[in-house]
């Protein structure tokens, strides 16, 4: 992800490319994430074991930091290849065979309760992937038809074969006074979760000002 370099070592080169129009706009437009990929490629990788050795003691680094005060969660694809993860949530991956695509959730109702809009993001690839997860991660492995309760802000990503609906919080006094809003998100096993206690949109929401017309005063 573009912007999340914090150093490197000197044999790595940095460039940039969108790896093709067709996932460029996918990931822009459907994923919430951005157009453009930031590529950190080990430039002596083709130099003799000697000549690396010498010149770096025989490792390249790179560090990576999320754009918020967040965790990163290694996901290795060749378990978990089509595993679906929140906008946002994708920091970077290691290879160049992976792919951002995109499934469209199921329902209506779903598309507008369920915190992940009309379309959902699918990861696919046999490598090595990092998200970003704020606060806490809890990840459950659900047995077949087993069910979890979580508020839409807090699912971070979950395993193809988990499917997802909404369910209503309770009555009047729950949506609104209860700050959990009218339907909460069902995870449906079997299949891993994990969920964050501490979203970007949590996060934006606790730290803006209560009242804007003191947000620039003394």
């Amino acid at each position: 992800e573009p912007g999340t370099m914090l150093y490197t070592s000197d044999g790595i080169s940095l460039g940039a490319d969108i790896g093709g129009l067709e996932q460029g706009l996918k990931r822009c437009c459907c994923a919430g994430e951005s157009m453009f990929r930031l590529h950190l490629e080990n430039r002596r990788a083709s130099a003799s074991v000697e000549d690396v050795g010498l010149a770096t003691g025989g490792v390249e680094k790179v560090a990576l930091t999320p754009s918020f005060p967040a965790k990163i969660v290694p996901i290795d694809l060749r378990q978990h290849n089509g595993l679906i993860f929140n906008r946002g949530a994708f920091l970077a991956a290691l290879g160049k065979s992976w792919r951002v695509d995109i499934k469209m959730v199921n329902g209506g109702c779903t598309c507008c309760f369920a915190g992940q809009g009309l379309f959902m993001n699918t990861l696919h690839g046999d490598g090595m992937v990092f998200l970003n997860a704020g606060g806490t991660v809890m990840t459950k492995h659900l047995q077949p038809d087993e069910r979890i309760v979580v508020d839409h802000h807090a699912v971070l990503a979950f395993e193809r074969t988990v499917s997802m609906s909404i369910r209503q919080t309770g009555g009047c006094m729950v949506c609104c006074c209860a700050g959990q809003g009218l339907f909460n998100t069902e995870l449906s096993g079997p299949g891993f979760v994990m969920v964050h206690s501490m979203s970007l949109s949590k996060l934006r929401s606790s730290v803006a000002p209560k009242d804007k017309s003191k947000a620039g005063g003394a």
